[in-house]
């Protein structure tokens, strides 16, 4: 006689047939991507934008995952990854977006953008429910966040996450990884003086 399976036949949680709520589908995509990595789909991968936001501050509300994953080349991330991906949800909006367990995944690779290479170097780790994931640093954020600069959400997470952030790290990723013209510092000083 068969019984109810212990375990998701393809993501192997124990807790494949209950009601997702909360923060259970993003444990599950976790435990996908740990699987991708385990399997050497991808070398390595960091959740950044507003996920990462709420390991370092208060809870925010959002519909996607951002993730940027470390592959050998651009190669491996369309021939590999891509259908990887597509196997654990199907892609929608842009070509990076896929929807796993119902929520938008955005999945870029890291190589090649010394600034996301960095950010999953410097990654802190941290945990979705019992799932082990990394999570981009504060330092780290606020200098994504400068790139992209949008006023309704970039300018008061990179003023929060200031606050506890340290700042000596920030100005050496600056000094990195700000154009020639310092652009992003200029960003941070006027934010910081208004």
């Amino acid at each position: 006689k068969r019984g109810r399976p212990a375990q998701c036949p393809s993501c192997h949680s124990p807790a494949w047939d209950r009601p997702v709520s909360g923060s259970e589908p993003f444990r599950r995509i976790a435990v996908a991507l740990n699987q991708l990595k385990r399997g050497r789909v991808v070398r390595d991968w960091v959740i950044y934008g507003a996920v990462a936001y709420t390991f370092h501050e208060e809870p925010i509300e959002t519909a996607d995952l951002d993730v940027l994953v470390l592959v050998d080349s651009d190669a491996d991330y369309f021939e590999r990854v891509f259908p990887a991906l597509r196997e654990l949800g199907p892609m929608v909006g842009d070509a990076a977006t896929f929807l796993i367990h119902g929520i938008p995944v955005q999945v870029f690779p890291a190589q090649g953008n010394p600034l996301w290479e960095d950010t999953l170097r410097g990654a802190v780790r941290g945990r979705i429910g019992n799932v082990p994931v990394k999570v981009a640093s504060r330092e780290h954020l606020i200098v994504l966040a400068l790139v992209s600069y949008r006023p309704g959400k970039d300018w008061g997470r990179i003023a929060q996450l200031y606050q506890k952030a340290d700042t000596r790290k920030i100005y050496e990723l600056l000094r990195r990884f700000d154009n020639g013209e310092g652009l992003l510092r200029r960003r941070l000083e006027r934010l910081l003086q208004s």
